[in-house]
């Protein structure tokens, strides 16, 4: 699927040529204290494939990639009771974006889309082993792409596109739940 050929075109055409994914994680996982588990990890991640304009990273993945979790549990009590809260927090790398550059100019899009953070929370209480509160929030920082979708006044137009989307369009989202196990 080439979607540098053209802003108003998808190709689809047999490779000719070579396309390649690698990739290198490293995790550490460690316990700093007691019941309070984290998880460090970095992704690397080497992309290219050859497009009818030449080779060239793959769309909309990022080369770099990190991740902290850290997760702390209360001492589980004889009737299942448990608070437990984990909170995680995610960095993406700059993207590589189709090439828009034949649009006019206030429908351009940059080479690459900007690197990000992402912090995701969550609280839970097991009152029991069969009822379960939980409560938390999804990209707690709030950051949103901007201007995910180009052109997005006149949606009969050449130019509208809403497949340029790489990072979060919505701000922060909070949930609460209850989990019953019958």
């Amino acid at each position: 699927m080439d979607l540098d050929n053209s802003p108003q075109t998808i190709l689809f055409y047999n490779l000719d040529g070579e396309s390649y994914a690698n990739s290198l994680q490293i995790q550490w996982d460690f316990q700093p204290v007691k019941r309070l588990d984290a998880r460090l990890a970095y992704k690397f991640y080497d992309t290219k494939t050859d497009y009818i304009s030449g080779g060239k990273e793959l769309p909309f993945t990022s080369q770099h990639r990190g991740f902290l979790n850290l997760a702390y549990a209360t001492m589980r009590k004889s009737n299942g009771a448990q608070w437990n809260f984990d909170t995680t927090l995610q960095w993406v790398g700059e993207q590589r974006l189709p090439n828009t550059s034949s649009n006019p100019h206030e429908f351009h899009m940059p080479d690459y889309g900007e690197s990000y953070f992402l912090l995701n929370a969550q609280i839970s209480r097991n009152f029991n082993k069969v009822l379960r509160l939980y409560a938390g929030a999804e990209n707690l920082l709030s950051y949103t792409q901007h201007h995910a979708i180009i052109d997005a006044q006149n949606p009969f137009s050449n130019y509208f596109d809403g497949g340029m989307v790489y990072a979060p369009i919505m701000p922060a989202n909070f949930y609460i739940g209850l989990d019953i196990e019958f």
